[in-house]
């Protein structure tokens, strides 16, 4: 690969993907109402848990999600990365009860 390809970025972005595990939880049982009939109690609980469980193993840092941008050493130009101005952008849509007791348990 090193031929044909620079590596111009690393990043993990493992503690997003807490915060969008936790926002799909959220959605998932402010819609359990309307999709109730078509599934049984033991689907809710599995996907409580499995959301739920995923979540705390990239909030301990126990999974990581990498992003591996690479290039082709013939690229002309330079390499922006975008996620620092995403990111700062999304800090702020962070629910600061997101690690609340209660925001766990409520169905």
């Amino acid at each position: 690969m090193e031929p044909y390809f620079i590596m111009e970025d690393l990043h993990n972005f493992g503690l997003h993907y807490d915060y969008t595990l936790m926002e799909w939880l959220k959605r998932f049982k402010a819609s359990w109402p309307e999709l109730k009939n078509n599934y049984s109690e033991k689907f809710y609980r599995m996907w409580i848990y499995y959301l739920s469980s995923c979540a705390a193993s990239f909030r301990m840092r126990k999974n990581n999600l990498w992003q591996i941008v690479m290039i082709k050493k013939t690229y002309p130009g330079e390499y922006k990365p975008i996620r620092k101005l995403h990111f700062k952008s999304m800090e702020s849509t962070v629910p600061e009860n997101l690690y609340n007791e209660s925001y766990l348990r409520n169905p």
